[in-house]
């Protein structure tokens, strides 16, 4: 329903003029009457009119001065001039003004003045349908507008760009300056509420109390998980920036210390370009944390030391299954994430080799246990996400993280089966020590059974012996360092617990062939390969 307001100085003319609206239910129309231009104003600032219907003549303030009065504060509002002068002066004058619908002789009949007034409810009809239109459009962009800037930071962090165009970032709504370093965290909340809710209390309660000083940029990248941009607007140099960002995580501890969470800031300012190795270093501490860390610089890594540590395919995939077996997370993510990042550096074949070596162990790992269901894993997604032809490598690599995360998290039939654990645990400590005393009585005396017991539950839970199984461990990792390096015999039998002679004959008797004669062949096996793909 529109509101109608009639003005004119002839309580006849403006009485008669309601009653006809009033009688026309078709037109939808709250009706009012006035009898001179400040009354019309004061109808206007109680009630929100749509349209008036105004003499010109009129003693005081006319109808042109209160069409002017109108374009100035009630811009919705549409008029229609009422005169009883056939003066195209007056016509004149109310189309330079602008905002006027019609102007229409008080002589005319009814018919012209319905149409008059009919002509503005029709405008007004056309203005709220494009603002519903524009109002409905801005709604979907508000909607998209957040999964735009996770397409946009996902892009970043797997296809790192040196410079970022401030254009770009405008249009996602990012408030960080693109020729400037910034900050970048990564935040993680526990939460046994709306998990979607209570992230989006901490993000705005965060923003609410450190706009004044930064800039900041943040948004919900996994379930739990958010980033977060943090840019001084007062910005010097990076000794002032981390100045700042000194006194900035002094601040935040006491903003989030409501809140259960694990939240890791790198300690220096980034560019763009190293978005992608500050955030995968963030995120590798996410995997690792424990519950209510609070807030943890973290500072550049010196991996100088374990790069030198060599580690053959073989003993990583032992211990990962081993990790894997115990539940031993911690243990599990770290070495994972140092043997990915040593092999990405050598090339995407060495990460993509990995990346199928990690896939095979939690697909066994799930069929093993059955555990598909119970973690709300499936199969083919695991076959599909994993694979780098269908994904980068590092998207690759963190779909897996987080689907090993949840069987860690979810699956408690192994950690409650007390037998597996034991065996789990045998198997930790010999892949540990394989070149050291691994009798049965030390080995009993580590998992605090008898010897005796021990034994009989290792050949009921596996179907072999322990003394066959560290044979095999021992001569799995002595295949490995004969074909992988240059070691003497008897280096490569002291390594793994043996005298020279005893590796020499358990090896032919396992294998039909010395470990000379092994390492011979495999050599041999290797030139012909090499000649074949050349």
């Amino acid at each position: 329903m529109y509101k109608l307001l009639i003005v004119d100085d002839e309580p006849i003319i403006a009485d008669s003029l309601q009653l006809l609206f009033n009688s026309i239910e078709s037109l939808h129309l709250e009706v009012f009457a006035v009898y001179n231009a400040y009354e019309a104003i004061a109808v206007l600032k109680k009630e929100q009119i749509d349209i008036v219907l105004t003499d010109i003549q009129m003693p005081g303030m006319d109808g042109i001065e209160l069409h002017k009065k109108i374009c100035e504060e009630w811009k919705q509002c549409k008029t229609v001039f009422l005169t009883g002068f056939n003066d195209f002066s007056y016509a004149q004058q109310i189309l330079r003004n602008g905002g006027s619908v019609d102007y229409v002789l008080k002589n005319e009949d009814d018919d012209v003045i319905l149409e008059a007034v009919q002509k503005a409810i029709n405008l007004k009809e056309l203005e709220n349908q494009e603002k519903a239109r524009k109002i409905q459009n801005e709604e979907k962009v508000n909607r998209a507008l957040p999964i735009l800037q996770r397409e946009f930071f996902n892009h970043l962090i797997y296809h790192p760009n040196k410079e970022v165009e401030q254009s770009k970032l405008q249009e996602l709504e990012v408030p960080i300056y693109g020729g400037r370093p910034f900050f970048i965290a990564l935040g993680r909340i526990y939460t046994d509420g709306n998990q979607e809710l209570d992230i989006n209390i901490l993000n705005d309660y965060i923003k609410i109390k450190l706009e004044d000083s930064y800039q900041m940029f943040h948004f919900n990248y996994q379930n739990s998980k958010s980033m977060y941009l943090f840019q001084p607007k007062a910005w010097k140099d990076d000794f002032d920036a981390c100045a700042q960002m000194d006194s900035y995580t002094e601040q935040l501890m006491k903003i989030i210390e409501k809140f259960t969470l694990s939240f890791y800031l790198y300690a220096e300012p980034i560019t763009w370009e190293r978005i992608h190795y500050c955030f995968y270093e963030l995120n590798k501490k996410l995997f690792n944390s424990p519950v209510n860390v609070r807030v943890t610089l973290v500072e550049k890594e010196d991996r100088s030391e374990w790069k030198q540590t060599i580690i053959s395919k073989e003993e990583y995939i032992v211990q990962l299954q081993t990790d894997l077996e115990v539940g031993n997370k911690n243990h599990f993510f770290e070495l994972s994430s140092r043997i990915f990042e040593r092999l990405i550096e050598q090339g995407n074949q060495k990460a993509c080799e990995y990346i199928m070596v990690l896939t095979n162990i939690v697909v066994q790992y799930l069929n093993k246990y059955n555990l598909y269901h119970e973690v709300h894993l499936n199969f083919d997604d695991i076959l599909y996400y994993s694979n780098p032809v269908n994904s980068s490598i590092l998207e690759a690599y963190f779909y897996l993280s987080e689907k090993i995360e949840r069987v860690f998290q979810g699956n408690k039939h192994n950690q409650e089966d007390a037998s597996t654990l034991v065996i789990a645990k045998l198997h930790l400590y010999i892949s540990e020590w394989l070149n050291e005393d691994l009798s049965l009585q030390t080995l009993a005396e580590y998992t605090a059974h008898s010897p005796t017991y021990l034994s009989k539950l290792y050949k009921r839970k596996t179907g072999k012996s322990l003394s066959h199984y560290i044979t095999e461990q021992r001569m799995n990792l002595g295949k490995s360092l004969l074909i992988n390096t240059n070691k003497k015999i008897y280096e490569i039998a002291a390594e793994i617990g043996y005298e020279q002679q005893y590796f020499i004959r358990y090896f032919k008797k396992m294998y039909g062939i010395t470990p000379q004669q092994y390492r011979e062949k495999a050599g041999y096996k290797l030139i012909v390969n090499q000649a074949a793909h050349n």
